[in-house]
């Protein structure tokens, strides 16, 4: 017994070695390639949980091997009393040797009666063991418990010795059917249960891929709705969290009658943009060959595309497209914190490039479709107030006076320049931009005011460079 405990313990052990070597770095190369190759087949793990069930079955069964019923029979301690065949009563042996009688023995002790129970329930904990591997399929088990049911009877047959133990044999037999049957429907429900599990987790994950990939195209297309920082403020699970540029949080009432926060923030320092082509009016009719005026929408359409795609660039990072009415395009910049740049000004200096630009853009469009459109811009920098408003369809403005100016720096200025007030000539001019004094002009709302053309890019740099010109200027050592 000790020496198949000892041969079984080793080779248990050395199997379970194989398996945790998968994971560990410090194994031998060979036990790591065999514990791969078990992970990666379903048909090698079988085989070495089978291998296992064999070895603890064979470790149980060995002492039963070596067991002889003269040693059982001796080690015990048996009480036999003779009985007259033909009497009742007990017999004098002394006094009848001489005489031809039949005697029976009787055997009062339960030591064989025992002795197998031990044996069997130790099988028993083996079919238990076997239900523990969900790696077998339910035949596997089946097999193997089969075979550890027929290898078991027929050693406790080999060791029957009396009617009362064939019995005791019948019994066991009764009970390792019962438990086998037993095993083998659990075995049934848990692969039923396992595969089902299977099936549900695939769903779930293509379930789950397709609502990332929904989710995802939301994102984008929120993105393409709201600024990047006001979508995430609506897309996180915590609406209620201070936000770093919101100073006040306010609410709003649905439809429904429910309460939603209303995004709101105070900006300091925006650099504001209008910038509209006043000849557009003159290229749209509606005539039967270009479909009714679709033709010409679709035009500006592509004018204002090439105008989003332009702040894809890096230099641009600091400008957020506002809205577009008709053929007029608002862009602002220096919204967030970390597009606001108080001491070097890169959000008015990518402002400027910006406005810039796109009176390039519109140029190769004029060359590509032989028309002449022209481009009036205003700029203007101050404190606005962003939000967001509306709950069903939300739409993402600036309020404030630096808005109203940048609106009247375009209605006022002049076709194909850029003008600007006197606040963005200071930013600007301190930068190296070219420009020029238009003079004292009367504006709506604003009385007399002196405005500025700007002519070009900063001497400091050129316009096809990777940063704004005062990027690359603040970047220069000093």
């Amino acid at each position: 017994m000790y020496s198949s405990f000892l041969v079984g313990s080793l080779l248990i052990l050395i199997i379970n070695f194989i398996i945790f070597s998968e994971s560990s770095q410090a194994a031998p190369a060979l036990f790591k390639a065999v514990a791969t190759r078990v992970y990666r087949n379903r048909a090698a793990a079988q085989m070495l949980a089978s291998t296992v069930l064999f070895i603890t079955f064979a470790v149980t069964l060995c002492p039963m091997l070596a067991v002889q019923h003269d040693q059982c029979l001796h080690k015990r301690s048996i009480n036999l009393t003779f009985y007259d065949i033909n009497e009742s009563s007990p017999i004098d042996l002394e006094n009848t040797r001489s005489e031809q009688k039949k005697y029976i023995p009787t055997c009062y002790d339960g030591t064989i009666l025992h002795f197998t129970e031990y044996f069997m329930f130790c099988v028993l904990l083996v079919m238990i063991m076997c239900a523990v591997y969900q790696i077998l399929i339910s035949l596997v088990k089946m097999l193997i418990l089969s075979c550890i049911c027929i290898s078991y009877l027929g050693l406790l047959t080999f060791h029957t010795w009396s009617r009362a133990q064939r019995l005791d044999e019948l019994l066991t037999l009764i009970v390792l059917i019962g438990f086998m049957l037993a095993l083998v429907i659990h075995s049934q429900q848990t692969e039923a249960t396992y595969r089902l599990d299977f099936l549900w987790k695939l769903q779930a994950t293509e379930e789950k891929e397709d609502m990332e990939h929904l989710q995802a195209y939301n994102r984008k297309l929120l993105a393409n709705i709201l600024p990047v920082h006001v979508a995430e403020h609506f897309l996180s699970s915590d609406k209620n969290a201070d936000l770093a540029n919101a100073s006040v949080v306010l609410s709003q009432t649905t439809e429904d009658g429910e309460i939603e926060e209303l995004y709101h923030e105070q900006c300091e320092s925006v650099c504001v943009m209008f910038a509209s082509i006043p000849n557009f009016s003159e290229f749209y009719v509606e005539l039967e060959g270009n479909n009714e005026g679709v033709e010409c929408l679709r035009l500006l359409n592509e004018i204002i595309a090439d105008f989003d795609e332009l702040l894809s660039e890096h230099r641009f990072r600091y400008v957020e497209k506002i809205k577009s009415t008709g053929a007029t395009y608002m862009a602002a910049s220096g919204l967030t914190r970390s597009t606001s740049d108080l001491k070097g000004f890169r959000h008015v200096t990518a402002m400027a490039d910006y406005a810039l630009r796109i009176k390039e853009q519109l140029n190769n469009v004029n060359e590509h479709s032989f028309n002449n459109f022209k481009m009036r811009i205003g700029l203007n920098i101050g404190p606005v107030v962003a939000g967001v408003i509306g709950a069903r369809k939300p739409q993402y403005d600036i309020w404030g006076n630096a808005v109203n100016v940048a609106s009247r720096m375009d209605s006022t200025g002049v076709i194909d320049q850029i003008q600007v007030t006197q606040e963005m000539y200071q930013i600007l001019h301190a930068k190296g931009y070219p420009l020029t004094c238009r003079g004292t002009i009367k504006v709506k709302g604003k009385g007399e005011m002196v405005t500025y053309f700007l002519n070009g890019y900063s001497t400091a740099s050129t316009p096809s460079s990777g940063g704004t010109p005062s990027q690359e200027q603040a970047s220069l050592p000093s």
